[in-house]
């Protein structure tokens, strides 16, 4: 079974619309649903952006081989990134990709959400000891 069709199965009707952002499954939390608005599919930021990371990293590794984050140092071409400062990059062009392809992307009322889930905080940790 798809997402879309769990999604409907899960929700009903009033979800058949729901536009989904390709490849971005695993990052799926589920609809966010503002008054007089049809729901829209939410997914999570980070998930999204370490799926497009993996892809980056596959990519660069079919590109220039298997091996090609574990030179040493001491063989590397002058100019040429280190195998921490070449994931680094990566990362970097994940964000970015996402930011401005993904999450930038509007195709309307339905556009998915992003969330970006807060980590565990003092005040979180507070306010749920008083109750």
């Amino acid at each position: 079974m798809t997402l879309g069709e769990q999604i409907v199965d899960k929700y009903g009707d009033h979800a058949e619309d729901v536009l989904l952002a390709d490849g971005f499954e695993g990052a799926f939390v589920g609809l966010a649903e503002i008054h007089s608005l049809p729901p829209r599919a939410c997914y999570d930021r980070d998930k999204c952006i370490k799926i497009l990371f993996h892809q980056f990293v596959g990519a660069y590794k079919e590109e220039h081989g298997d091996g090609a984050f574990m030179q040493p140092t001491s063989l590397l071409k002058e100019g040429e990134a280190t195998s921490d400062e070449k994931i680094d990059q990566i990362w970097d062009e994940a964000v970015e990709y996402f930011e401005f392809n993904v999450a930038g992307a509007y195709v309307g009322e339905a556009t998915p959400t992003f969330l970006t889930i807060m980590p565990d905080t003092e005040w979180h940790e507070s306010f749920q000891s008083g109750y």
